[in-house]
């Protein structure tokens, strides 16, 4: 990382030149009311950061059924983690997809 620079007060900052989606740094800035883009920077990679850890602490168990670790999680958070990972929280209790048809009625 020779090219980054520490600097400012901030200790283990990098100033750092990225081409970055427009839309999706202005979606975070929306919908979690950040400022700046810095801050919703650092909002976006620290919450991948907190979801991968959630993932492999769900992924280990953590001694516990799955029937424990389903009972000690808000179902809410369960589908909203669901919908924003596409899909690593397994769902038992998943009802089944309807059939798919196109235009014409036709099952996909």
């Amino acid at each position: 990382y020779g090219c980054h620079m520490e600097y400012g007060s901030a200790k283990g900052t990098v100033k750092m030149t990225m081409h970055i989606s427009v839309e999706a740094l202005e979606d975070v800035m929306k919908y979690y009311e950040i400022d700046t883009k810095t801050e919703a920077v650092n909002f976006a990679l620290r919450e991948m950061g907190r979801k991968k850890k959630m993932q492999e602490v769900f992924a280990a168990g953590m001694g516990f059924t799955s029937e424990e670790l389903k009972a000690s999680i808000d179902t809410a958070y369960v589908d909203m983690l669901e919908a924003e990972s596409g899909g690593w929280v397994v769902r038992e209790d998943r009802p089944e997809e309807p059939e798919r048809r196109d235009d014409d009625g036709r099952a996909d």
